[in-house]
């Protein structure tokens, strides 16, 4: 099959997304982590990212609240997350894109 599915040839009826292809080896970090009082948290991540720091992105979501979460700087290194409640606890994820 050619593209992000997988399936057994046998009409549409038996393809499925295959997430190994859509992301595969692309999510190089993740976690939890909560905001500290000042409002920001840096993450460091346990091996540095490979290449240029352009070629990834960070995603961050809150849990549990409505806050407004964001990414203020992503190296090579760590990433800091900056957002407008304390404490508030957050997913994240560092993702190859190119």
């Amino acid at each position: 099959m050619v593209g992000s599915t997988e399936g057994t040839g046998r009409g549409i009826g038996a393809v499925s997304p295959g997430a190994n292809r859509l992301l595969g080896p692309r999510i190089m970090f993740g976690g939890v982590s909560a905001l500290q009082e000042d409002g920001t948290t840096m993450i460091s991540f346990p091996q540095p990212l490979t290449g240029d720091v352009n070629s990834y992105i960070c995603q961050c979501t809150s849990v549990g609240v409505p806050a407004r979460i964001a990414v203020d700087n992503l190296t090579t290194n760590s990433v800091q997350i900056i957002g407008d409640m304390e404490n508030t606890t957050f997913n994240w994820v560092v993702i190859k894109i190119n």
